[in-house]
């Protein structure tokens, strides 16, 4: 994003290419931050002609709250996705586990109108340094996989 005008600017000439060729624009491009632009150009230009397996990496904080950010520029975050056949196959990323800032940001989501603070956030729980797996299984209501959940009830109640 480089060209004259950074992201706003690449947006402004996709929107005027759009208007004349009947494709949809990108829609309030005035109020969106340069990280949510990139985000969106590369949705309506690229991703559906990464047909070979394409991984693409670094992307901009403001469309990652949950990811790390990269420790030599805290725009991008340690973020990937792979593409295949113009799809999203897989998404990964450095979980966020610094309290302070995953409140700051969550908070800053909140007020743009992204969504409603969850009942644990507003009594003042945050995440603590941790890991995690995503499998894909949905999770029962301690956050363990439906696998590990089957696994546990089959050990009997209380158990772990």
């Amino acid at each position: 994003m480089a060209q004259s005008g950074g992201p706003r600017g690449v947006a402004e000439r996709y929107n005027a290419y759009a208007h004349s060729s009947s494709a949809e624009p990108i829609a309030a491009v005035e109020k969106r931050t340069d990280g949510e632009l990139t985000g969106e150009l590369f949705e309506v230009i690229a991703e559906g002609h990464l047909t070979q397996p394409t991984f693409i990496y670094d992307f901009p904080t403001g469309i990652s709250p949950l990811s790390k950010q990269k420790p030599d520029d805290p725009s991008l975050t340690e973020r990937f996705e792979l593409f295949i056949a113009g799809m999203e196959i897989a998404n990964g990323f450095s979980e966020l586990n610094d309290p302070v800032d995953q409140e700051r940001r969550f908070r800053a989501q909140v007020e743009k109108g992204g969504q409603d603070m969850p009942k644990d956030r507003r009594r003042g729980y945050w995440n603590r340094p941790a890991g995690d797996v995503a499998d894909g299984f949905p999770c029962d209501s301690r956050g363990d996989s439906v696998s590990a959940s089957a696994r546990r009830g089959r050990a009997g109640r209380g158990a772990s």
